[in-house]
């Protein structure tokens, strides 16, 4: 009994503590942020058994973030930390992990510390980056993203098994700080938002319809000039991909593949020639000598401009596909376009 009481007032300290004046003063601006995030703010109830912390649980952007305290070690229980979490949008197995370099930047990356560049030197100086996928990684880091990151407090943010937290030391007792928190979480937790966007407004434009998927990025679908169309991605390796299918209405067309990595995408089609092809590419064909009219010089020049990394022709569906994940609408466009207009050239 004597030890389970002892258990019992380990945490019951912590909790006495958090309840002092900071904690007064926590209670005033937790409350204040709660308003501002148009959230719910709850005080936090004093128990023995089960003390329940303080906390703020709000939506924003459709993201559901909620902070309250963290004690990280039970027998240190004076050290209180303000935790602040949200469910992330994002496959179960993807790690990204973002911290503040600091001044010991250049020796951890020396050390062999792996960080992802994003393009960005103001931010790539300012911050380490590690994820199990670089290339999702610098797609989901995006603009809006390091934006919410440079305004928060925090100097560390994790995305794991499909869950955002950052953790602060101490007691957040300034509304400003923990409002610029949550609206990170809240960014960091959904970093498809950029192609999720792009993709949406060109759905509406086509009467289409774009859906988010729980295990990679979204999938588009829409008809252009009658022909049904479908955007999704997928990934080879390290490499990402968007594929844009056109479905096919005649069964004229003559199975072929045109690829630049023949390495990457292997055909069950035997390697043929055909003259005009664009540099770089390799064709695969059984009947390369019927190609000529499904394959004009203005659909060459077309393949050549967009250089998708490979273009499949089968009998009931075209596909184009393009390296990366596609957030520009016009790049988008133009594959749909070129798989439509394969599509129909039997």
């Amino acid at each position: 009994m004597i030890i389970l009481g002892a258990i019992l007032f380990v945490p019951l300290v912590g909790w006495t503590l958090v309840r002092s004046s900071s904690g007064h003063l926590a209670d005033v601006a937790w409350e204040a942020a709660a308003r501002r995030l148009k959230g719910h703010f709850s005080p936090g109830e004093m128990r023995a058994a089960e003390p329940k912390s303080r906390s703020i649980e709000a939506e924003v952007d459709g993201v559901v973030v909620v902070v309250d305290h963290h004690l990280p070690m039970v027998n240190d229980p004076s050290v209180v930390h303000t935790r602040v979490t949200a469910k992330a949008s994002a496959p179960q197995d993807f790690r990204l992990k973002v911290f503040r370099a600091k001044d010991w930047a250049e020796l951890a990356r020396a050390v062999g510390v792996e960080d992802v560049p994003l393009g960005d030197e103001r931010f790539d100086r300012a911050f380490i980056v590690k994820a199990s996928d670089p290339e999702a990684a610098a797609l989901w880091l995006n603009a809006a993203v390091r934006k919410r990151l440079w305004t928060a407090a925090s100097a560390r943010f994790w995305l794991k098994r499909g869950k955002v937290e950052t953790v602060v030391a101490g007691l957040v007792t300034d509304p400003a700080k923990l409002v610029a928190l949550v609206r990170a979480v809240a960014a960091f937790a959904d970093g498809r938002q950029r192609i999720v966007r792009s993709w949406s407004k060109l759905a509406k434009r086509h009467g289409g319809s774009v859906r988010e998927q729980p295990e990679r990025w979204a999938t588009l679908e829409l008809r252009r000039d009658g022909v049904p169309v479908v955007v999704d991605t997928r990934k080879i390796g390290d490499h990402h991909y968007t594929d844009a299918r056109a479905e096919v209405a005649t069964d004229t067309l003559e199975p072929f593949v045109l690829a630049n990595d023949r390495h990457s995408f292997q055909s069950t089609l035997p390697q043929a020639e055909l003259a005009g092809l664009p540099e770089g590419y390799d064709l695969f064909a059984r009947r390369p000598d019927t190609l000529q009219t499904q394959l004009d010089s203005e659909l060459m020049h077309r393949i050549a401009e967009l250089a998708p990394a490979k273009v499949r022709v089968a009998h009931d569906a075209v596909t184009v596909t393009r390296a990366g994940i596609t957030t520009k609408r016009t790049d988008i466009e133009r594959a749909i376009d070129l798989a439509v207009s394969l599509a129909r050239a039997g």
